[in-house]
């Protein structure tokens, strides 16, 4: 089963409504501070990144783990502890667009067949973010791991979805750490690269 957007031009039509205003905005540490605990566990900063299209910034995102690493394949393989994905919005997006970028990053990163194994997964991953409404310049998405529970989504704070199993999450960090659509991002979570 193929989620990925088919239709002719539609990435770019999400990417013109993305650079329809501008924000010059910069992180903070406080906005990305570390340690921080989840489900009991200290975790730290292993680094941030600037998803941007056409040079303009769309989102900033923070990758949490137990013990940072620039090791990819050890996070998403390996780590089975609590682990955080942080984006703040920089600009104000549509909850489609924003999804459907991501859905355009899915056949680099998932088989064919992985695609249909996390099918439901992925169904339940898109809903959470389809909040009928923009995704407002400053709006806080976290996508964190909790053993025992799964997947946990929220939206500035509220709780959209909870997706039981490890595999699907460590699937999903892919996207921004496997073979993103932009490279800087693998590199500053990675903690190769510092936020610009």
């Amino acid at each position: 089963m193929r989620l990925c957007s088919s239709l002719p031009g539609y990435l770019a039509v999400a990417m013109v409504c993305l650079i329809s205003s501008a924000n010059s905005a910069e992180a903070s540490s406080g906005e990305f501070p570390e340690p921080i605990d989840l489900g009991g566990v200290s975790l730290v900063l292993n680094g941030q990144a600037t998803r941007s299209v056409f040079g303009v910034r769309v989102y900033d995102a923070g990758l949490y783990v137990s013990h940072a690493t620039d090791d990819g394949a050890a996070i998403m393989e390996r780590n089975m502890g609590p682990k955080r994905l942080k984006i703040i919005l920089r600009r104000a997006v549509p909850s489609d667009k924003f999804s459907s970028s991501v859905r355009d990053n899915l056949d680099r990163n998932l088989t064919p067949a992985e695609q249909a194994v996390f099918a439901d997964h992925l169904a339940a991953f898109f809903k959470s973010l389809k909040i009928g409404t923009d995704l407002n310049r400053g709006t806080e998405v976290t996508i964190d791991y909790l053993p025992g529970e799964g997947t946990v989504v929220m939206v500035n704070g509220q709780r959209r979805a909870v997706i039981p199993g490890h595999d699907f999450y460590h699937a999903l960090l892919r996207l921004w750490i496997g073979k993103p659509l932009q490279s800087s991002m693998k590199t500053g979570l990675l903690g190769k690269g510092k936020l610009k």
